[in-house]
């Protein structure tokens, strides 16, 4: 991208330092290699985060389609009732 004589800056505070073109391609290079990896970190986390999401969906449907029926306060005593084996 730039020639090998082209100058470049950097800015430090209120001044501008000249800086070698090897030393700000490597910087350069470093930071990309590091957003780069980031970006696949990052990916990998919402692909977790979309099967755990699945996960959850399917437990909510399954839930939905067979619901498991609640105890009814009204009659107390009607569950255990029918567990008990019949007196002889």
């Amino acid at each position: 991208m730039l020639e090998e004589d082209a100058s470049v800056f950097k800015l430090i505070g209120p001044v501008l330092v000249k800086q070698e073109l090897v030393e700000v391609k490597n910087n350069v290079s470093k930071r990309v290699e590091y957003i780069k990896n980031d970006i696949s970190r990052l990916e990998g986390n919402g692909k977790k985060f979309e099967s755990q999401l699945e996960q959850v969906k399917v437990e909510v449907r399954g839930h939905a389609t067979h619901p498991t029926p609640a105890p009814n306060q009204s009659q107390s005593g009607t569950r255990t009732d029918a567990l008990r084996s019949p007196r002889p």
